[in-house]
């Protein structure tokens, strides 16, 4: 365990990382067509997204459980179930707003330019897109707002909170909404295109792998929900009329045509000569009109209570935003990220130190004549630090033991490096403990990036301890 000293005062970004704003011409476009509202709605959104990933934006990390695994830490430590559950019942609501603060807004960037350019597939592509995630979000709103009041009491006192069957569904649901997919797809697994036909029909078949509880909704099953609405009836049509011009059929093939059907099996196609707004254009903007207000209703209502259920943010805490070197990162329950020194952290033991033997203290000055000229602490200190493990003094003996080795070696294979260089390379052998693949690694310790075959110190650390 470690006491962690804060630092107050951290520079916040004063803008959204959400840049987009609606297209001029867009209006122009809207104006001829007779249509005042729509671009109003999707304007109005965009600042609801923008507001969102704003307040949100220094929320970077996240490790979730499913609830199998939440429900077996409860057969050991019921304070420590509720705690790690409640924490992440508050990320994962964070991390839908966050991603989809996010998506929304880039769909509304794309019907702003489609709108300006007058490109009905582009346009008919983002209206079905936007009528999507606006189904998604209805249907999570729909489960979390009843809990509403229940979520607002719980956060002042978690640990004393009881996990309901109604907390459990919704934690659930929102894990499926924020990890859901319809394929699995390993980080490196996808074959290289000369592999062989094996290769591929097993890599198509290991798509089909997903996990049940973290298989996404179907979204037909979300628009049917969201149709159910008063006055929505009409919108799962809508949203297969979308399709079609989405679709290699007919409707997205002859936009520019006037298409008639005089009877059974005889159809008049005529080229529109309107140069400047079709008349499939006009057909494609008409379903987008419909589906814009109650789409951005839906959404504004979600950000809403997704907002209203979720834990207060407290003041970020942290002021190192950039890592330095011989730094540890740090995240709060809220997911944010931060960096502190490493000499700010002090160790709070738990164990009583104890004696060391004459070997224990020629294992440990051996280790120190290694790291002596990369470190700046003292053999005294070193010895102390280590007479503080207790009964796990043996286990973190071996693991600085194989630090060493791992160490040489890379020197060994470097050759002459400079003393950054020997510190980023001691700091990444020891950041491969806690990082479960080199991706995780290269997110715990970002400048291992510069370092030279650090897939090769990764592989090292895993394969030999």
């Amino acid at each position: 365990m470690s006491k962690r000293k804060k630092r107050r005062g951290a520079n916040k970004p004063k803008s959204s990382s959400i840049r987009f704003r609606l297209h001029p011409k867009a209006s122009e476009v809207a104006d001829r067509l007779g249509d005042h509202t729509s671009l109003q709605h999707l304007g109005a959104i965009l600042d609801k997204a923008s507001e969102v990933s704003h307040e949100l934006r220094e929320c970077r990390y996240f490790k979730m459980l499913d609830q199998e695994h939440i429900e077996h830490i409860g057969k050991y430590d019921t304070l420590e179930q509720a705690y790690v559950f409640w924490k992440q019942l508050n990320q994962l609501m964070i991390l839908s707003a966050r991603t989809a603060s996010r998506a929304v807004a880039s769909i509304i960037d794309g019907l702003s330019s489609a709108v300006a350019s007058k490109n009905e597939l582009t346009l008919a592509l983002m209206s079905r897109a936007l009528l999507e995630h606006a189904a998604a979000l209805h249907t999570l709103e729909k489960l979390i707002f009843p809990s509403q009041k229940h979520l607002v009491k719980v956060w002042p006192n978690v640990s004393k909170e009881p996990i309901t069957e109604q907390d459990k569904e919704i934690h659930k649901e929102l894990l499926r909404f924020v990890v859901g997919r319809r394929v699995q797809i390993a980080g490196d697994a996808i074959p290289f295109i000369n592999d062989s036909i094996e290769a591929w029909k097993k890599f198509n078949k290991s798509l089909d792998s997903v996990p049940e509880q973290f298989k996404s909704t179907q979204i037909l099953t979300m628009i049917d929900t969201f149709s159910k609405h008063q006055g929505l009836h009409d919108l799962r049509t809508v949203y297969e009329i979308l399709c079609e011009y989405c679709h290699p059929n007919s409707a997205s093939r002859t936009l520019d045509f006037n298409v008639a059907m005089s009877s059974p099996g005889k159809h008049v196609l005529q080229a529109d000569t309107q140069e400047s707004l079709r008349n499939g254009f006009r057909i494609v903007y008409g379903l987008f009109k419909r589906i814009v207000s109650p789409s951005c209703e839906a959404i504004n209502r979600a950000f809403s209570t997704l907002s209203a259920c979720r834990q207060p943010m407290s003041p970020y805490s942290y002021e190192l935003k950039d890592p330095p070197i011989m730094g540890t990162r740090v995240v709060d329950d809220f997911g944010r990220v931060g960096w502190v020194e490493t000499s700010e952290i002090f160790p709070m033991p738990i164990f009583n130190p104890v004696p060391l033997t004459d070997e224990q203290r020629e294992r440990i000055e051996c280790i120190h004549s290694v790291f002596k000229s990369t470190l700046s602490i003292s053999l005294s200190e070193r010895l102390e630090l280590m007479s503080w493990e207790g009964p796990n003094l043996e286990d973190e003996l071996r693991l600085f033991e194989h630090f060493v080795v791992v160490f040489l070696d890379e020197l060994k294979d470097r050759g002459s490096i400079n003393l950054r260089q020997r510190k980023l390379l001691y700091v990444a052998i020891v950041k491969c403990v806690e990082a479960s693949s080199l991706d995780d690694l290269l997110s715990i310790l970002p400048q291992a990036k510069s370092l030279p075959n650090i897939e090769r110190v990764f592989a090292r650390m895993k394969s030999q301890y």
